[in-house]
């Protein structure tokens, strides 16, 4: 009996011994887990790039919404169909380039901003020892993330440091 109490009490201290090493194993993982999410609506507005790249359109794209409002007013009032359709079809096709200029500058910026900051994250993770690096853009790619896990605000000032080292 006393064998069998000496073995299983070895067994024990064995098991709890690993047991108290996974526990410890467990709480360092979740201590240094390296996982963070961004709100790249959020890194993509707060990016100085983007917001000198739309400074730097507005003006144009302004000049072409305040030549249609004024298209617009001299149209309400026209009496004739004639000088009407004819103003209305300078209208449209006045539209038409200004909406083709405006994606045309949106897409311009989405993929200057996105090539920068591509790059910057990268940089970041690797120089914050981040393992994964989710993006929420409030469309359900990430549903719900503790506040502690955001690494939004970093990330701004970080890719806006290098942008303005860069210039």
């Amino acid at each position: 009996m006393k064998n069998w109490i000496k073995t299983n009490a070895k067994f024990l201290t064995l098991y709890l011994l690993v047991v108290v090493c996974l526990l410890v194993s467990l709480r360092n993982w979740y201590e240094n887990d390296k996982t963070k999410y961004i709100d790249t609506i959020v890194l993509f507005n707060e990016f100085q790039l983007t917001k000198d790249m739309e400074n730097k359109d507005a003006p144009l794209l302004n000049s072409f919404k305040s030549k249609l409002d004024s298209l617009h007013s001299v149209y309400q009032i026209l009496k004739t169909d004639n000088e009407r359709n004819s103003l209305g079809l300078t209208i449209y096709q006045f539209e038409n380039e200004y909406k083709r200029y405006s994606e045309e500058s949106n897409k311009k910026i989405n993929d200057m901003v996105w090539a920068r900051l591509n790059k910057m994250i990268d940089q970041y993770a690797e120089e914050n020892h981040i393992h994964l690096l989710f993006g929420a853009n409030g469309t359900g790619t990430i549903l719900y993330g503790k506040a502690s896990k955001d690494d939004t605000k970093p990330l701004v000032i970080y890719c806006n440091k290098q942008y303005k080292d860069e210039k």
